[in-house]
């Protein structure tokens, strides 16, 4: 009798393990991966396992990277603290542009959401990413809001030390010491670093520098706002049964987006988490993503139809892409269970930033030139609706030829117009940007480009700062 209930609940375990199947372990699963044409090479991650794979990513040191990670990589190349703080400086600098913030939430300050995901915001945005980088470095650092921007402070050898990530400088006075905001403010600054390199401080170039804001010392005051709702989200990605993740894919319509797609197979269910932010997901998984600006918590996800469900996350488009050899490593349970392949893509359109502009001014005499030379043969400029005839006459001054002219009056106009709208909604902005030669440059110079429209509002925000 008892023999017989033993073969009873042996052979009804054998049942339920067969029905459940044996669950993933913990493993660490390394691949190597050679790229003939790494940039219009892409990758591919697809759970082959009959469970939910719970697993951290690293491919080429560079992607996922959490805080401590950037804060490790950048210690291991760094000499001391002044050396770390000047590779985190360029750091964020080059892994990030100016432009609209996809959300006005707290978690975008993160540095993993930010590095990892967004690539783009306010200087508010990229300061806060710097100074928590700073901070989990254990070095004392803090947040200046200035009239209209906003830099980070770190306490090096005794003294506090600006270093603005938005433009990439920092500021030295007339001993060769790194400045202060409150140094700043009383005008102690005489030149400015920007790739290792020192120029001196122009009336051209300062307002790239947004000296101004610092000057205006009544507004500027240390704040914490972005330690607030900025919890650092979970770095495990968690990847149902037969789903797979792919990345990079540029955005619709060459918009300088990059996107991870996760697809999701017919008639399967399981946990899903990535730890990115959403950019888009079929009507039929409304439920569990109700806002499409949120890192969200991992979810029990089914697709019980017969079609393939696509979501995409918005991946940070100034990370590293692929190389000639490449290193995947996937750490976790289920890792065992994943398969990895590179995917040809189409390479992206490369949008118009602010940043590259500025950056060009400064490191060039390019504004100097425009003030000296071009700007007293051009039109005086009294209001907004003169600009049309300015930029003809300024490219004509260059010496475009007529189909360049041409090209460049095409887009011009259609820019122009809705500039025309963002500037007149706000009082004040249509005279920045008129009164400023800096300005002005930017603002012929932009409308002359050919590229995608989407980063305007934030470039006349800019402007008129």
């Amino acid at each position: 009798m008892r023999f017989s209930l033993a073969i009873s609940l042996f052979m009804a375990g054998l049942s339920l393990f067969a029905a459940i199947g044996c669950q993933p372990a913990e493993q660490v699963n390394t691949v190597v991966l050679s790229a003939e044409l790494p940039e219009n090479t892409g990758w591919a991650i697809t759970n082959q396992g009959r469970h939910t794979a719970s697993f951290t990513l690293d491919i080429n040191g560079q992607f996922w990277a959490s805080t401590a990670k950037i804060v490790a990589r950048l210690k291991k190349g760094s000499a001391d603290e002044h050396s770390f703080v000047l590779n985190s400086l360029a750091y964020v600098h080059q892994l990030s542009r100016n432009a609209l913030p996809l959300s006005g939430a707290g978690w975008v300050h993160s540095p993993e959401a930010f590095l990892n995901s967004l690539g783009k915001g306010y200087c508010d945005d990229r300061a806060a990413a710097l100074c928590r980088i700073w901070q989990l470095a254990g070095l004392p650092a803090r947040i200046w809001h200035l009239e209209g921007h906003t830099v980070p402070e770190v306490l090096l050898a005794g003294s506090w030390q600006v270093f603005d990530p938005e433009t990439g400088v920092y500021f030295l006075d007339a001993r060769g010491r790194v400045c202060s905001v409150a140094e700043i403010a009383g005008g102690q600054a005489r030149s400015f670093v920007l790739q290792d390199a020192v120029y001196p401080i122009t009336p051209e170039k300062s307002p790239l520098l947004f000296l101004d804001k610092y000057y205006s010392e009544a507004d500027n005051y240390v704040a914490d706002w972005y330690l607030a709702e900025s919890a650092l989200p979970d770095s495990t990605f968690q990847l149902p049964p037969g789903a797979s993740i792919s990345c990079c894919w540029p955005g619709a319509q060459a918009q300088p987006y990059h996107y991870a797609k996760v697809k999701l197979p017919p008639r399967s269910s399981g946990r899903l988490y990535i730890p990115l932010a959403i950019a888009d997901y079929p009507e039929s998984l409304k439920g569990w993503f109700p806002q499409r600006d949120t890192l969200y918590p991992p979810a029990e996800l089914s697709n019980p139809g017969d079609d393939t469900l696509t979501l995409r996350y918005y991946v940070n488009p100034f990370l590293p892409g692929l190389q000639a050899q490449n290193r995947f490593q996937m750490s976790g349970t289920g890792a065992g269970q994943l398969a990895i392949s590179l995917v040809a893509m189409e390479r992206p359109t490369r949008g118009f930033y602010l940043d590259d502009f500025r950056r060009r001014l400064l490191l060039s005499d390019e504004l100097a030139d425009f003030t000296n030379m071009h700007l007293p043969r051009l039109p005086k400029l009294e209001s907004l609706d003169d600009l049309p005839a300015f930029f003809r006459a300024y490219q004509l001054d260059k010496g475009a030829s007529a189909a360049e002219l041409e090209q460049r009056q095409k887009a011009f106009t259609e820019r122009f117009e809705i500039a025309r709208g963002l500037i007149r909604k706000h009082p004040g902005m249509e005279e920045k940007i008129l009164q400023n030669p800096a300005f002005v440059l930017l603002a012929v110079e932009y409308y002359g480009q050919i590229t995608a429209i989407e980063e305007l509002r934030a470039f006349l925000e800019a402007l008129s700062l």
